[in-house]
């Protein structure tokens, strides 16, 4: 009886706390215009974000983010529109031009796999200019993320550039999308609210209609509206609105509202959202977007009134309207755009034509329908409801509404508040219980009486024993409502959702069978899965049976359309359930499961029918004139058919529904037991056929159309008697409701008028009650065999009991009982397992089972349990409550729980208290275990008695072992105790140990593997080795090495803290390059580039990763493209299904900061890359110590859960079973066991020296400027700034991405300074500095795992070099530790391999062997062989850390479980008794300073621009600009060759550039300020591109530009060695070979210049140019110093020209400019000014008198 969704939702809506939309704006390609400005333009719902403006170029390169957060109901965010638009900044400020935009939907990036579009182009069209070719493409990041979601970063270099194949359209789109025409037809509406409620309709009138409708339609932030219609609530448009958009839309829903036009506003009344998915199919077959005419309902606010409506959101669609609205009869068509049906437009707009109305019949004649209902029982009605009469209203429609009669039945509903009670008596038809005789015979007599739309006034009455609700029996009569109304008879569309519906509902049931087979790892789990395909196969081809069968009246074109695609898709289904079946095996059962639902889900989807023309059933609660309460129920799951498979799954049954409160509350009002039944009057006699058995239609106080007196014979005969015993075990993982962090729970179980509450259990999160609840003689009624069938659910609540004040909800869960009749065998049942849930998400697990059993009546006196029960009488405990009895009560067996403490973490303090003496608390199955007192939290963080044990009894079913709760207080003053924090431990599997068995050996074994793993690391002295990479410092700060890169503008500075309280200190290592940079020269030569240093293995592995990644995913797109078949998604159609994920989490890509090292380069070591935490890729190296976080405080279950934290307990737990019951005396083994853990257990505080990596930050998504970095330890158990040192280390201004290079070696001591904090904070020079994000490292877990993770494995073993070993100990000392721990014999090196102990042999490959120089150096590298390949070691074996890179994610505490940013770094330990190994270097590349000649000798064929007005002659005046791409401050001009006719130009011309130059990165390093209101200079890095363009002098328009070249320095084509042999082709083909500058240092030649054109993509040849490229470095330009143009030194000769080139007689004008004012044009505005200003002095000092003698005198 109960639905799904019943369990889980009483609210509408619940927003999310925090929502995040990601952009990184990478590039722009082929933007249209020519040498254009250009910047990036952001904007969703009215909020807007740009780019820096990239100045003279068509391809930008941006490489920006930006980061939107949303606080909204999902549904409202998914409409929003994303608006990516490139505008082109004008000469007058704030004024730009538009290129072209982009425009998407959240929704359809939603639906992408990881809701991500990557690395993706956006086509930019312009909106008014649609009949231009695409204005250029944007190459953009754009992903949704939610709380705990993680970004993942990339890089637009390192992914295909093709820019057709990777368009930023989801997947089946495509590329060239064509424009359409969408026609949104509005003809008329019905039944719309009047508005007429309250006192102005008593003055005026009840008839009076207050409203003026429209029709407002939106589509991709375009909206339209029809005219206005003055006072109808039965509006007649007759209009068309067209919106033009790319087909198909990236917009997935149209959304219609129906307005009241007023003068203060407009009003919504209703709104309707039609999704283009449910009328369309994308599918090759398929068809076009399409609906109607078709009447669509309208829901809305129970309000008549547009005062003060509080449900307001309701009508403008969000949340689920409560009210019917009237109705909207609408038409949707889309037609593809050709030039022969339609005018060419030429920009986008929204029009509104005039249309012919439909025909009145269009949709058929309207048929009667019949709805009845009976309402059997209300129960759990809320107590604030009061003690007043209760009514029920049933409508449909605007049929049955107490305000509303329809017309076309004016005498059949003339129900009104003030005649209910008369009516009812009058008219009522009852449902009365012991009912044998049959009365189809009066259907007739029923269609001729009135309608009855509401049930009589009744009082609600308190539940029986816990007077918690109220409840409405109706023991005696249950009233009956029947509500007639006419519509368009389209039932058929129901029938076939229906019947579509059955086939899900087939699978759904086999896939729950699986699952649960699945839980208890059942052997025929695989058979069931191929029953279930065989069903659905059987299902699936009835379906396909009855579709060919369906009879469709006056159907739509969408009708037609939808049946063709159904008949496909369900073939489609069929040919899937036999390949899986195929494929199914019992290794792959869980993955074709998967596929099973998603099949399912697309099932669930296609039976959603879009042409409803059937309203929804209300059902209303009334009390005191007030609407309360209502609940929906859809009319096609009560819809009657004679064919089973076509009947609603509700119809003609009891069904359990959930009243609730309108609006967004979280309230439930009641829970209804109710039997309904709907359809067509010709079939009403069904409809007391379908009556369940044991009742009978009851007519008093006939009308007099009906013959006869209906009473009822026989009474009560059928009614039975049960007990119901309610087992309540345990509840697990409740919400914390009290700020300790706890709850005192109690279960409140409700059935029917039945309520009894559970004892409190105070102080805990997961209770046991261990409680049965007893209700005796329970009340049924109807059949019995068809109730053990479908028994009503039984309420289980769970609240948190509260001295003072009500009671807080923490979740609720239902149960279906098992029935036990008279007669029937007993077969006890067990616990099961019950989710709790509160708000739709999970809030617990409940332990329980219902049982009902019949009583036996057949003896005399009081009725019994039938004998066949047991037990017969229950148990009670001290407190006279049932306890479980034996049987279901779980079995329990002893086992033996031994807890090591080790110590408190990161506590942190009480307000301005400081914690201090502590203890810990454990409890399991109602045991406890306290540890020792810690009595300075301070200076002494572990317990001093670590080992101890306590014994439990524990159940044998792993699914019911109970929870291990862990408490930390603080003893305080006066014998008080502070409760710190709690943690629940919900499974303990993992914590279980094999028994040690009676062999000496195997207690040897047990002995020496944890006495070795912990006797490894009984040193008390270790080195933790970090480092960061930045450029120089100054002096007076911590030695850091910083690269930063200067894409955004941004301020980093790095800082250490560290606690001084423990005599912490910081040794800085610096690099000699770091002190004597200045002293070292710098190399220029292309050898020292060769050079191998760790930087080349970080860019190696960069690249490889990449290719790597690339690879899979072109083998995973290839087999998706072969296996997909055409469908609408999942399964069927793999646009939506995700990507698997990959078992290799080291080949995930990241983002590296620049590109790898070059090709040329010899080949290097690799490290791995992990795209996460290393903790996340060995179990948070919780294989020795376990951490548990402590939360306090009171659990929001949308809040996140950090925000709780207080700190984290650690500790070791080891859980044996007994032998024996407790009450047996300790046995001598475990008593062993117990002095082996207490013996390897005695530690003393280490001390520690931390060095800390860290090298690069990316993607730090910030809506702000500036950041930083600091590293620090943070000392546990203190948060005093006062015990902190920091030291401010570097400072990079202005940017995202930093990439630093610097080492901080510190020393700390365990266990007082566990964790290493990294931050980044953004720094602001007055205000103080902000937190940006932060990641915590917790440093002792890493030094006591076994996965070895204090140094990572090199791959090779080398002494010297850039890859020389940077562990303090060597792979020989490390393997032969390993043994030791284990219980090995120590290795033996042979020729080829190393043996040990028999056990494994490796193999040692040749290349391994080809690495040792010497003997020695062989055996370090069989050796780290062995370790690298130490997980196939038999029994011991597991996976050692390899030499890695680790990227951490950035958090903030204000923002918990969203991403900030992310940090690569890594982590060194070593033991500080060993002699530590030098640093790595670390330090970042340093740019190399260059001086770049070029020299402009010609040019030829280029365009002549100008036309003589006499003469006719074309001719041009040619001048040559160059730069350096984006530094547009370092430009320079030639001189102008005048006049020429023929396109050659004459100008021996030298430009000079100066750069710095990364040769590993290719890049060039400069900085400029952004704007003149910058503080500081920004740092960029841009590709080495040389733009060289040729213009067209103009002495009074603005010069001509005429054609450009772009030359790349690092793969530049050599230049033609004459003007003949200079073709475009030179770049469009890929047979020519590049060459770089940096290494040929110098080239000459002919290069062709090109100019884009708007109507062409590859561009224009423009003429040609000879130049000479000279590159040199500062030392060699110094040396040997030229001049620019033809200045000295090094002169170039002045060209040639022909005569009429410079000629001053012809254009005297151009001389003057060209020889005087080019030279000395500061000097005469200068000398203009001054003249100016003196002629002003002049005049003062000439009028001055004067004027003040006339005023002296005029007074």
């Amino acid at each position: 009886r109960l639905k799904p969704i019943s369990t889980t939702e009483f609210s509408l809506f619940k927003p999310q706390n925090f929502e995040q939309l990601h952009i990184t704006v990478h590039e722009a390609r082929q933007l249209a215009g020519v040498n254009i400005d250009s910047v990036v333009y952001l904007e969703i719902d009215d909020m807007k974000k740009h780019t820096t403006t990239q100045k003279s170029t068509n391809s930008p390169i941006f490489a920006e983010d930006f980061v939107y957060e949303f606080f909204e109901p999902p549904d409202a965010l998914m409409d929003k529109i994303l608006h990516i638009s490139v505008y082109c900044p004008n000469k007058i400020p704030f004024k730009k031009t538009l290129i072209g935009t982009f425009r998407i939907d959240i929704a359809t990036i939603y639906d992408q796999q990881d809701h991500t579009f990557r690395n993706k182009w956006a086509v930019l069209i312009d909106p008014q200019d649609i009949s231009a070719t695409i204005k250029g493409y944007v190459k953009c990041d754009v992903a949704i993320t939610q709380k705990g979601d993680t970004v993942e970063t990339s890089v637009g270099s390192n992914y295909p550039s093709c820019i057709e194949e990777n368009l930023m359209l989801p997947k089946g789109f495509p590329a060239s999308r064509p424009w359409a025409f969408f026609f949104v037809k509005i003809y008329k509406a019905e039944g719309l609210p009047k508005m007429n409620s309250g006192i102005v309709s008593k003055l005026i009138g009840e008839d009076k209609v207050f409203i003026d409708p429209k029709v407002a339609v939106v589509f991709a932030d375009q909206q339209g509206q029809t005219s206005v219609v003055k006072s109808s609530a039965n509006p007649v448009w007759n209009e068309q609105i067209i919106f033009m958009q790319l087909f198909p839309a990236l917009c997935r829903r149209i959304l219609i509202q129906v307005q009241d036009e007023a003068n203060l506003g407009d009003t919504v009344l209703a709104t309707h959202f039609i999704n283009l998915k449910q009328i369309s199919d994308n599918r090759p077959e398929g068809f076009l977007p399409v609906f109607g005419p078709s009447w669509i309902n309208l829901y809305g606010s129970a309000q008549n009134s547009t005062l003060n409506d509080d449900q307001q959101d309701i009508n403008e669609g969000i949340g689920e309207g409560v009210f019917y609205r009237g109705r909207l009869l609408v038409a949707i068509t889309v037609e593809l755009y050709t030039s022969s049906s339609f005018q060419k437009p030429t920009s986008i707009r929204v029009e509104v034509e005039d249309i012919h109305p439909l025909p009145e019949d269009f949709s058929g004649k309207q048929e009667e329908f019949l709805l009845f209902a009976t309402f059997l029982e209300v129960s759990m009605i809320n107590k604030s409801i009061g003690n007043k009469p209760v009514i029920f209203e049933v409508s449909i429609g605007n049929y049955g509404k107490l305000s509303k009669t329809p017309s076309a039945k004016a005498g059949r509903a003339k129900n009104s508040v003030s005649s209910i009670q008369s009516h009812c008596e009058e008219t009522r038809l009852l449902m009365e219980p012991n009912s044998e005789e049959d009365e189809h015979e009066r259907y007739v007599s029923l269609k001729n009486g009135p309608c009855l739309s509401v049930t009589p006034p009744q009082t609600p009455i308190i539940t029986e024993e816990e007077s918690t609700y109220y409840c409405i029996p109706y023991q005696e009569e249950k009233p009956c409502v029947y509500i007639w109304s006419e519509w368009e008879d389209h039932s058929w569309r129901l029938c076939n959702s229906n019947a579509l519906l059955h086939v899900a509902d087939v699978l759904e049931e086999g896939i729950i069978e699986v699952e649960k087979m699945l839980q208890k790892e059942e052997a025929e789990t695989e058979k069931w899965l191929i029953l279930a395909f065989e069903a659905l196969k059987i299902t699936c081809s009835r379906y396909l049976t009855f579709l060919n069968k369906l009879t469709m009246t006056r159907p739509t074109v969408l009708d037609i359309k939808r049946q063709q695609s159904l008949k496909v898709y369900i073939a489609k289904v069929v040919e899937a359930a036999k390949e899986l079946q195929e494929n199914l095996h019992c290794d792959n059962i869980r993955q074709i499961l998967l596929k099973a639902k998603t099949i399912l889900k697309e099932l669930q989807w296609w039976s959603e029918e879009t042409q409803n023309t059937i309203p929804d059933i209300i059902i209303w609660m009334l009390s005191n004139n007030r609407h309360m309460a209502y609940t929906c129920i859809p009319a096609r799951t009560i819809l009657f058919s004679v064919a089973q498979q076509e009947r609603g799954k509700d119809c003609g049954k009891i069904q359990t529904v959930f009243l609730k409160a309108p609006g967004l509350q979280n309230t439930g009002f009641g829970r209804l037991e109710i039997f309904m039944w709907f359809g067509l009057s010709k079939y009403a006699k069904n409809c007391f056929s379908a009556l369940p058995a044991g009742y009978k239609p009851v007519y008093k106080n006939k009308p007099k159309v009906l013959p006869g007196n209906l009473t009822s014979s026989r009474t009560w005969t059928s009614q039975s008697f049960f007990q119901m015993r309610v087992h309540v075990y345990q509840a697990r993982g409740l919400l914390a409701a009290d700020e300790t962090g706890l709850s005192d729970p109690f279960a409140r179980v409700t059935y029917s008028t039945y309520s009894q509450a559970t004892k409190v259990i105070e102080k805990t999160c997961s209770p046991t009650w261990n409680e049965t609840l007893v209700f005796d003689h329970v009340l049924i009624e109807g059949n019995l065999e068809d109730f053990k069938k479908d028994p009503p659910a039984v309420s289980f609540e769970i609240f948190d009991y509260d001295r003072f004040g009500a009671a807080e909800f923490l979740g609720q869960s239902f149960v279906t009982p098992v029935v036990f009749l008279a007669g029937d065998s007993y077969d006890q049942p067990k616990l099961q397992i019950h989710n709790i849930v509160r708000g739709g998400k999970h809030a617990g697990d409940l332990l329980v089972l219902v049982e009902l059993i019949e009583l036996d009546y057949s003896t005399l006196g009081e009725p019994r349990i039938p004998s066949s029960i047991y037990p017969q009488e229950l148990e009670c405990d001290e407190n006279y409550r049932f306890v479980l009895p034996y049987g279901i009560r779980p079995v329990l067996k002893p086992y033996n729980i031994e807890v090591l403490f080790w110590g408190l973490r990161d506590l942190k303090n009480r307000n301005i208290l400081s914690t201090n003496q502590l203890r810990v608390n454990i409890e399991c199955a109602g045991q406890n275990l306290e540890s020792c007192l810690i009595e300075n939290y301070k200076s002494k963080p572990n317990f001093q008695k670590m080992v101890n044990s306590f014994r439990v009894e524990i159940p044998e079913d792993p699914e019911l072992y109970p929870p291990l709760i862990i408490l930390v207080t603080e003893q305080r003053l006066f014998g008080g105790v502070s409760l710190i924090g709690t943690c629940t431990v919900a499974s303990l599997e993992r914590f279980f140990r094999k028994p040690p068995q009676k062999s000496a050996r195997h207690w040897s074994f047990v002995c020496t593997q944890y006495r070795g793993f912990l006797s490894c690391r009984s040193s008390c002295n270790f080195m933790i080795l970090i480092s960061l990479y930045t450029t120089p410092l100054q002096k007076s700060w911590v030695v850091v090495t910083v690269v930063a890169t200067s894409y955004h503008h941004t301020q980093l500075y790095v800082h250490v803290v560290v606690n001084t309280n423990v005599k912490s200190q910081i040794r800085k290592r610096v690099h000699p390059d770091l002190v004597s940079n200045n002293k070292k020269q710098v190399a220029t030569a292309e050898d020292d580039e060769s050079e191998l240093d760790w930087w080349s293995k970080y860019f190696a592995s960069a690249k490889q990763r990449s290719e790597r990644l690339r690879a899979s995913e072109a083998v995973l797109t290839e087999s998706q493209d072969g296996k997909q078949t055409e469908g609408t998604s999942g399964t069927l159609n793999h646009s939506k299904q995700r990507k698997p994920k990959e078992t290799d989490k080291s080949i995930v890509p990241i983002k590296v900061p620049r590109q790898p090292y070059p090709k040329n380069q010899k080949e290097c070591d690799e490290l791995n890359f992990f795209q996460h935490e290393l903790e996340k890729e060995f179990d948070n190296f919780e294989d020795w110590l376990c951490s548990f976080p402590l939360y306090k405080g009171k659990a929001d279950y949308y809040e996140y859960m950090d925000d709780r934290i207080t700190g984290k307990f650690k500790v070791l737990l080891i859980i044996f079973k007994m032998r024996f019951p407790i009450t047996y005396s300790a046995q001598r083994g475990f008593k062993k066991m117990f002095h082996l853990l207490k013996d390897f257990i005695l530690f003393t505080p280490n001390c520690v020296i931390d060095f800390l990596w860290l090298f690069n930050s990316a993607d730090w998504h910030l809506c702000y400027l500036p950041h930083i970095i600091s590293c620090r330890t943070v000392p546990t158990g203190t948060g005093d700034p006062k015990n902190r040192i920091q030291e401010k280390c570097y400072t990079i201004s202005k940017i995202l991405d930093p990439v630093m290079g610097a080492l901080f070696e510190m020393t700390v001591d365990f266990p007082l300074e566990t964790e290493l904090t990294i931050s980044i904070i953004d720094h602001d020079l007055v205000s103080s500095d902000d937190l940006i994000g932060e990641t915590k490292i917790d440093l002792e877990n890493r030094y006591y795992s076994k996965h070895y993770a204090t140094c990572g494995l090199q791959q090779s073993y080398n002494v010297s070099g850039y890859n020389s070993w940077r562990d303090s100990r060597k792979p020989t000392q490390i393997l032969l530790k390993l043994c030791k721990e284990h219980g090995l014999p120590e290795p033996i090196y042979l020729e080829k391999e190393v043996k040990i102990n028999n056990a494994k042999v490796f193999d040692i490959p040749e290349d391994v062997l080809l690495q040792g120089k010497s003997t020695e150096e062989e055996d370090e590298s069989k050796a780290l062989y062995a370790l690298h390949n130490w997980k196939d070691m038999p029994e011991v074996g597991f996976e050692l850390v390899p030499e890695h890179v680790e990227m951490r994610a950035l958090r903030k505490p204000a923002k918990p479980g969203l991403e900030q940013g992310k940090v690569y770094m890594w982590v060194d330990m070593f033991p500080k008794e060993l002699p530590p190994p030098p640093p790595v270097d670390i330090s970042p590349r340093k740019p190399i300073s260059y001086e770049l000649r070029v020299i402009i000798w010609n040019t030829d064929d280029v365009l002549l621009d100008d036309v003589n007005p006499l003469t006719g002659q074309k001719s041009s005046d040619i001048y040559v600009k160059g730069w350096i791409k984006t530094m547009d401050s370092d430009k320079q001009e030639t001189d102008v060759h005048f006049s020429s006719l023929t396109g050659e130009g004459n100008f021996n011309w030298r430009f000079i550039f100066r750069f710095d130059f990364l040769p590993s990165e290719k890049q060039i390093i400069y900085k400029k300020k952004e704007s003149i209101f910058s503080l500081e200079e920004s740092e960029y890095r841009v590709a080495p591109v040389l733009m060289l363009q040729v213009w067209d002098y103009d002495l009074v328009s603005a010069n001509d530009f005429l054609g450009a070249i772009e030359i790349d320095l690092t793969k530049m084509v050599p230049g033609a060695k004459s003007s003949s042999l200079c073709t475009i082709n030179m770049f469009l083909e890929d047979n020519y070979q590049t060459v770089s500058i940096f290494k040929k240092k110098r080239e000459r030649g002919w290069w062709p210049f090109v100019k884009e054109k708007e109507e062409e993509e590859d561009g224009e040849y423009e003429g040609k140019v000879e130049t000479e490229l000279e590159l040199l470095t500062l030392e060699e330009a110094e040396k040997n110093p030229a001049g620019l143009g033809r200045k000295e030194p090094n002169p170039l000769e002045k060209p040639n020209r022909p005569n009429v080139s410079m000629n001053w007689l012809i254009n005297p004008i151009k001389s003057f400019y060209f020889y005087i004012w080019r030279n000395y044009k500061k000097y005469i505005i200068a000398a203009f000014i001054m003249l100016l200003i003196l002629a002003f002095l002049l005049l003062f000092i000439y009028t001055f008198p004067g004027s003040i003698s006339k005023k002296l005198i005029a007074g």
